[in-house]
């Protein structure tokens, strides 16, 4: 009986992740999504809380499990994490002490989930010739941005996402005007 109601509130193959599990940096795979959705029926946590297990549970058994499934998530985005830093690390040896990989990381996942082929354009952009020393992750994410095709390879109706390079008229100078120096006391008559 228990599992009937375990697979009736489990996430159904081929249907879409969870509001909590689309918010997440990387998506859990699909037991580990079926056992939290378990997990959330039976707490009855709210559908709007974005917390994968909810708020803190006040029994020490409820809290026990609900660590586990915290650890077993945490596992699961180190995991995804690292497969995306091993491919930079093969391609590019010393991104590794790049700050920017994190975010470079984070990027490549957005782009991978929208649809884009992030492997490849990390394999074409690594292949144009070396890059800098300093900064090779940001430099390799402008390289990925000039490959990047106008629409999602998914969808062709939809604009490309939002990870384009700002306008240049976005950095644009306005002219120096220099400005009254300011007195103490009361302003100025107009």
């Amino acid at each position: 009986m228990i599992t009937d109601l375990a697979d009736q509130v489990g996430t159904p193959e081929g249907a879409d992740a969870p509001p909590w599990a689309v918010e997440r940096r990387f998506l859990p795979s699909a037991d580990l999504v079926a056992e939290l959705q378990v997990w959330r029926a039976a707490m009855q946590v709210q559908p709007a809380d974005l917390r994968p297990t909810g708020p803190l549970q006040s029994s020490l058994l409820a809290r026990t499990w609900q660590h586990r499934l915290d650890k077993q998530l945490a596992a699961s985005d180190i995991a995804q994490d690292q497969q995306w830093r091993d491919l930079l690390v093969k391609r590019i040896p010393n991104v590794i002490k790049d700050s920017f990989l994190p975010s470079l990381v984070d990027r490549l996942e957005r782009l991978d989930r929208a649809g884009f082929d992030a492997t490849g354009l990390v394999r074409s952009a690594a292949a144009k010739g070396p890059l800098p020393d300093d900064h090779p992750a940001a430099a390799l994410w402008w390289r990925i941005l000039d490959e990047l095709p106008p629409r999602p390879p998914n969808n062709s109706e939809q604009p490309r996402p939002a990870l384009a390079r700002p306008s240049a008229s976005r950095f644009r100078r306005e002219p120096y005007r220099p400005q009254e120096p300011r007195t103490h006391g009361p302003p100025p008559p107009r």
